[in-house]
């Protein structure tokens, strides 16, 4: 760790409280919300700091789990899910402001006011998924209130697998995965790589479907594998207004596109629990930065979250992506918001 304190040093944080960072994410690994943690920050796309706390599973050895373990990410998938849509939007493949009934005749919605695939992106499309899987319609018009939830994702990447002729796997794959060299992302993971897989305790919240049941599932809404390394790339790319390496994913019109408030005016918002600011951009949380993701990132900064718990913050005004995965008891993200408020506060330049 002496290397990488001088290195965070030379990227602008001061190495001392870097040093508490680390310290800190130790203690909370042994204080029981979250027994397994790996935390990631980059700065300036370069290693600032990595290190994994904990059992890769109940079972497995105390200091078990490493900086590579695969966790479930759940609802980080969305953003990744926008970015699929949004390329096959620069191909001329897709329209995000086309109605969804053009793509999915018998959803059933306001013929006047249709719902358009944004809507579902940006969480406004006035479904939310028990009504739509029980064939009722939509709460309210679309872009008039935002509501969270996974419905929109999931059919989105139906449609991308039924535009494409590929697994959604397939197609992340070579769209996106390989571009960005994130080896470890997979919507089903290889067997080769399920001995990577971390697991939870049985009483854990969730434990049932995060420990098996997730393994089978392609959700667009959360069925991403990914580890904290794969998914820093991911932001970085952001931050890199496309490109990743010298290597082009995402046109800078289609990134801004992703990161644009487009529920400006929308009320504030119940969900994960709180009250929030209802700011979204395509599948990324913009926000009002006072919730779950910490007080100190800038008005740039857009993240997300996952069941069980993972975080990904992105902040191009430092320059930062900083990835905290955990194994929590609850759905609370614990500590997520004091892990990224002690990252920008470790900042010294």
């Amino acid at each position: 760790m002496e290397k990488l304190y001088d290195t965070a040093r030379q990227l602008g944080f001061n190495p001392e409280k870097i040093r508490l960072l680390d310290e800190r994410l130790r203690h909370w690994s042994k204080a029981g919300k979250t027994p397994a943690i790996v935390a990631r920050v980059l700065r300036h796309g370069k290693l600032a700091f990595e290190n994994a706390y904990g059992p890769l599973t109940p079972d497995s050895a105390p200091d078990s789990l490493h900086a590579d373990s695969i966790f479930p990410i759940c609802s980080m998938t969305k953003p990744v899910i926008a970015s699929l849509a949004c390329i096959m939007q620069e191909e001329g493949l897709l329209d995000l402001n086309e109605p969804v009934k053009i793509h999915i005749p018998e959803i059933n919605d306001f013929d006047e006011d249709p719902v358009r695939w944004w809507h579902f992106l940006t969480h406004t499309s006035g479904f939310i998924a028990d009504e739509y899987d029980n064939g009722g319609k939509p709460t309210h018009k679309p872009q008039t209130q935002m509501q969270y939830h996974s419905l929109g994702f999931n059919l989105i990447k139906d449609v991308i697998e039924k535009i494409s002729g590929a697994s959604i796997d397939e197609y992340a794959r070579k769209k996106l995965f390989e571009p960005l060299g994130m080896n470890d992302s997979h919507f089903i993971i290889p067997d080769v790589k399920l001995g990577r897989y971390v697991r939870r305790e049985a009483h854990f919240e969730g434990s049932e479907w995060l420990n098996n049941s997730i393994l089978q599932s392609t959700s667009g809404g959360g069925g991403l594998k990914s580890t904290a390394a794969d998914m820093c790339r991911f932001g970085q790319m952001f931050l890199e207004k496309g490109t990743l390496d010298g290597r082009r994913v995402l046109s800078k019109a289609s990134i801004q596109c992703l990161l644009r408030n487009h529920n400006v005016g929308l009320p504030y918002t119940l969900y994960n629990g709180g009250t929030y600011d209802a700011s979204w951009g395509l599948g990324w949380s913009l926000g009002s930065k006072k919730d779950d993701a910490g007080m100190l990132r800038s008005p740039l900064s857009f993240e997300h979250g996952g069941f069980g718990c993972v975080k990904l913050l992105c902040d191009p005004e430092y320059s930062i992506v900083a990835a905290f995965f955990t194994v929590s008891i609850k759905d609370d993200y614990p500590y997520a918001a004091h892990f990224n408020n002690m990252v920008l506060g470790a900042l010294d330049d």
